[in-house]
């Protein structure tokens, strides 16, 4: 294996988002991400100005379709997440796309880029240690940029990359989809310890949730997102719902009271469905195009 896994458990995927990149350029959603602190420092920096001229063509322009990997060893990674893979899918030529990034000039003394094969496919690998990135053509049209760490399932062309909770979750997707996210087991902060300090003892039941999807959908129409959660138990499922039933309850009884909640949380929770299958909680949220810019507005101006 080119990879050494690091100690503190087994490395693999918590998190896989994908994105239609094609559709997400219609809506307002794309606007917004590009215009973000992080995202606007990487497109005008150095390095993507020289992956531009060396492609002959913005990066961007190229790609229809996205799909991120983060990994690490508990669903705690994404919040500072280093072990990535980023696949793109597009009208490219992958191998191409490797020939030309070899051509870009690199500062005295750092290594010229080679190609290598590593399990069938064409690898660039650049970097040191910690900050070491690969990049894979893991099929025709499709080109993986990944950290060392995950050069194993980026070669293999494994979005779970060994998580079979999340690989699971992968089969069930359905097409026509604009964006997705799939996660595997985690334990909600807080809910372990119910019954004391005000907290509700129902969160005990429903603090483990197995796996889960978030699928949405887009059209002119508005924005549709649907949240399927497994949980341990049907009853675990269930309280769950009474959970939601509580909340939507107290919101009621809050309007126009000092305290309440703004009108769009507000909005956003009169608007959402819930129902309960077995093990299997489903939320499903559908808004309007101004409600959900203004909930993306106010994320937004978070970060």
């Amino acid at each position: 294996s080119p990879v050494a896994r690091p100690a503190g458990g087994k490395l693999r995927a918590q998190v896989v988002l994908g994105l239609n990149v094609v559709a997400l350029r219609k809506t307002f959603l794309w606007k917004g991400l590009m215009s973000l602190k992080d995202i606007k420092a990487v497109l005008q920096g150095k390095t993507y100005a020289q992956v531009k001229k060396a492609l002959g063509a913005d990066p961007l322009s190229l790609v229809s379709e996205l799909k991120i990997i983060v990994g690490g060893t508990s669903i705690t990674s994404i919040r500072d997440p280093k072990d990535l893979i980023v696949i793109m899918s597009g009208s490219f030529d992958s191998s191409a796309i490797l020939k030309k990034l070899i051509t870009i000039p690199l500062p005295t003394g750092v290594p010229k880029l080679t190609i290598e094969r590593l399990g069938g496919k064409e690898v660039i690998r650049a970097g040191r240690k910690a900050e070491a990135i690969a990049l894979v053509a893991t099929g025709p049209h499709t080109l993986a940029v990944c950290a060392a760490s995950m050069l194993d399932p980026a070669i293999k062309g494994d979005l779970s990359a060994g998580n079979a909770a999340i690989a699971a979750q992968l089969k069930t997707l359905p097409t026509g989809l604009l964006a997705w996210l799939a996660f595997g087991a985690f334990e909600m902060p807080g809910g372990a310890g119910g019954g004391s300090g005000g907290s509700l003892p129902m969160l005990a039941a429903i603090s483990k949730i197995t796996a889960g999807t978030v699928l949405v959908k887009w059209s002119k129409k508005g924005w549709t997102a649907t949240n399927r959660l497994e949980l341990a138990t049907p009853k675990a499922a269930q309280a769950l719902l009474k959970f939601v039933d509580m909340m939507k309850l107290a919101l009621k009884s809050s309007r126009g009271k000092k305290g309440a909640p703004p009108p769009l949380v507000a909005a956003l929770l009169d608007s959402t469905s819930a129902k309960v299958t077995g093990k299997v909680a489903l939320f499903q949220l559908t808004v309007t195009d101004s409600h959900f810019q203004k909930l993306m507005n106010l994320i937004w101006s978070k970060l």
